[in-house]
């Protein structure tokens, strides 16, 4: 594991910090935004690839692992894994583990601009490589989406930022996804 991995996790915990009381007193609906960072560097970055890995760090943390019936519409297309509840007090959030080594953390209403410029701020400080690959936007403004490749000495990801508005609540901020895959 590379020697800077630690101290990415160690800046997203003051980054997550600061930003969460932020969000708090401004009363802002991107509250979520840095929880939902902070567990996607945690889990997917960090393990990203490593299915097992993955897995035995979300049971170390008691996370409870969602209903299969529950977990089909976060599993999609990609295929077959598991996914568990990572809920904070500022919002639901969801960790997919598939079980083609990929991790994804939804939150139900987060500001993916915010997100996306912490994720990226943090993986600057601690010196990982990125570049966007891939911007697009549906014209019906349903979804926007934008891809990273990130690298880390060997460790190299695939990083996918998505934001989907609610069709039944246009006043909630909306779904995010943080999708890594290895390689």
């Amino acid at each position: 594991m590379p020697t800077k991995l630690p101290a990415l996790i160690a800046m997203v915990v003051i980054v997550m910090s600061t930003a969460s009381v932020a969000s708090a007193q401004a009363g802002r609906p991107d509250a979520n935004a840095g929880q939902t960072v902070g567990l996607f560097d945690q889990s997917c970055l960090r393990f990203a690839g490593d299915t097992a890995g993955l897995r035995n760090w979300i049971w170390a943390h008691n996370l409870p692992q969602v209903q299969e019936d529950q977990a089909a519409p976060f599993l999609g297309a990609i295929g077959t894994g598991e996914v568990f509840g990572a809920s904070t007090p500022d919002g639901k959030l969801a960790l997919v583990s598939y079980d083609s080594g990929a991790c994804r953390v939804v939150a139900l209403a987060a500001d993916a601009p915010t997100a996306e410029n912490m994720l990226l701020t943090i993986l600057g400080k601690v010196g990982v490589s990125v570049s966007q690959i891939l911007s697009r936007s549906k014209p019906d403004g349903s979804s926007k989406q934008d891809v990273f490749e990130a690298t880390l000495g060997p460790r190299r990801w695939k990083i996918s930022i998505t934001s989907k508005p609610h069709s039944d609540a246009p006043n909630l901020a909306p779904e995010l996804s943080l999708l890594a895959t290895a390689g």
